[in-house]
C-alpha cells in the first residue's frame, strides 16, 4: 500500500544532458530524469575515459598508451630534398635541354647557310654556358649560411651576365657572325631555359 501511495517519478527526459566527470550535476540530472540514486551512483563511480584532442593528434593516430599491444607502431616517412644536389640536378638538365634545342636550330640553319648554322650554334652555346656558370658559382661552395647563399646568388647572376655580354660582343663585333643566326640560337636556348623551369622537378 505504501509503495502504491508513493508518488511516481516523472518519466525520463532527454533534455537534461549528462556531463562526464561532473558527479553532482549528473546526479541531479539523473534524479530529475527519473533514475534511482543507485543508478546515478553507478554512473558517478564509472571510470571516465581519457579525452583526445583530435586536432592535436591529426594523422599521427591515437596516443601510444591507448594502442593495443598487437598493433604495430605508426610511422611516417618524410622525403627531404637536398637543395645542393637538387640544384645541380636541375642545372644539368636545363643545360642539356638548352644544348639540345641549340643543336636542332643550328641544324635547321645549316639548310640556309653554314655561317648561319655556326652563328646559331654559337648563340645557343653562349646561353647554355652562362647557365652552367651560374650553377657553378651558386652551388659550388656547398652548404653555406643564408647570408652567404644570397651573396652567391648575386655573384652567380653577375658572372652570368658578364659572360653573356663579353661573348656576345666578341661574336658580333670581332667574329662578325650573322646576326639572324646568332639571335635564333640565343632564343632557342632561352626558350629551352623557360621550359626547363616548368617541366623539370
Amino acid at each position: 500500500m505504501l509503495r502504491d501511495a508513493a508518488p511516481r517519478r516523472p518519466p525520463r527526459s532527454r533534455s537534461a544532458p549528462l556531463l562526464p566527470g561532473n558527479g553532482s550535476v549528473n546526479a541531479r540530472a539523473r534524479e530529475r530524469s527519473g533514475e534511482t540514486w543507485s543508478q546515478a551512483a553507478v554512473w558517478i563511480a564509472a571510470t571516465p575515459q581519457p579525452l583526445i584532442n583530435c586536432a592535436a593528434v591529426g594523422e599521427a593516430g591515437p596516443p601510444r598508451e591507448m594502442r593495443s599491444a598487437a598493433e604495430p607502431p605508426l610511422t611516417r616517412e618524410f622525403r627531404v630534398r637536398n637543395s645542393i644536389a637538387y640544384g645541380w640536378q636541375v642545372a644539368t638538365r636545363t643545360a642539356a635541354l638548352q644544348i639540345g634545342a641549340t643543336l636542332v636550330v643550328s641544324l635547321a640553319a645549316l639548310g640556309f647557310d653554314w655561317q648561319a648554322g655556326v652563328a646559331a650554334l654559337s648563340g645557343g652555346m653562349i646561353v647554355a654556358t652562362g647557365s652552367m656558370l651560374f650553377a657553378l658559382r651558386m652551388f659550388g661552395r656547398g652548404v653555406t649560411p643564408a647570408r652567404h647563399a644570397l651573396r652567391s646568388a648575386y655573384a652567380a647572376q653577375g658572372l652570368k651576365w658578364f659572360w653573356l655580354c663579353a661573348t656576345l660582343y666578341l661574336a658580333i663585333a670581332v667574329f662578325k657572325l650573322p646576326f639572324p643566326g646568332l639571335i635564333a640560337g640565343i632564343l632557342a636556348a632561352q626558350f629551352a631555359f623557360w621550359i626547363a623551369l616548368i617541366a623539370i622537378r
